[in-house]
């Protein structure tokens, strides 16, 4: 009987080194103005994502940024809000503008509790708006922290009402937009902004302004 040959030995994978080769260049100066457009394809979209891993950060955050634009110029609100998500959550916390966008969005959408989280994240990162604008958009970002405040408020007094929530919770959500209401007034004041409406929010809440 002729002796069987050995099999070849099995040659080793091995992955290419550059994982978005074949996808072209999706540097941020190279998309940006596609992107604000909403005229990003989806290679351009598949290089970014892949790109994020492992991108510098500013880089990072460009191209993130770049992946929200495309997605709210094309009105594609609920891939923008996905996007706005992983922004706020996984690349930068620090971005006032859009947290506060973020929280008129899941207002707007009936989620009061996350509009009030991302409200209060806007405020907490509020330095970094500019002086030409900073009192507007503080006033505006207050605002909006003590009318999702007061939708939590409701929402607890409903609850309440059909049994599934408690005095204490009522009273929790009643106090949290007590405390929401006096920072928008004392505001304000300062400011030398309308403070009539923060007022009365106060004194709904039975809170001394």
């Amino acid at each position: 009987m002729a002796a069987v040959a050995p099999a070849p030995a099995p040659v080793a994978y091995r992955p290419s080194s550059d994982p978005l080769s074949g996808l072209g260049t999706c540097a941020p100066d190279e998309v940006d103005e596609a992107a604000r457009a909403g005229e990003l394809t989806a290679v351009q979209r598949g290089c970014m994502e892949l790109s994020l891993g492992t991108a510098s950060p500013d880089d990072r955050d460009r191209l993130s940024l770049a992946l929200i634009a495309n997605s709210y110029a094309q009105g594609d609100m609920d891939s923008w809000a996905d996007l706005v998500a992983r922004h706020l959550g996984e690349i930068d916390a620090t971005n006032p503008s859009l947290a506060y966008r973020y929280a008129m969005h899941e207002l707007e959408q009936g989620r009061v509790t996350s509009a009030y989280r991302y409200s209060d994240l806007a405020l907490a990162n509020r330095a970094q708006w500019t002086i030409d604008n900073y009192d507007t958009k503080t006033y505006a970002a207050h605002k909006l922290r003590a009318a999702a405040a007061q939708a939590v408020w409701r929402e607890a007094e409903a609850a309440r009402a059909e049994g599934t929530a408690d005095a204490s919770d009522t009273a929790r959500a009643k106090e949290q937009t007590g405390l929401a209401a006096r920072a928008w007034h004392d505001f304000a004041v300062e400011a030398g902004m309308d403070a009539d409406t923060p007022a009365s929010l106060c004194a709904l809440s039975d809170f001394e302004c």
